[in-house]
């Protein structure tokens, strides 16, 4: 089941991302899957959030794996 009305919390941080995506791929999944968005706006909303929690260079974070 998915959509607005369901969210997920991993209980275990080193679990919690797949080694083999992207992170971009991984934030824009969730973000699609919970609204009607683009890819390029999933990807911009991606990267202003690691800015709002400090993460420094959103856009290597982004490019890079867990």
């Amino acid at each position: 089941m998915r959509g607005r009305q369901v969210g997920f919390v991993a209980q275990n941080p080193f679990s919690a991302l797949n080694p083999v995506l992207t992170i971009e791929k991984q934030f824009v999944n969730v973000l699609r899957a919970h609204g009607s968005t683009t890819r390029a706006e999933a990807t911009e909303r991606a990267a202003t959030l690691l800015t709002s929690v400090g993460i420094h260079d959103p856009g290597r974070v982004l490019s890079g794996y867990a």
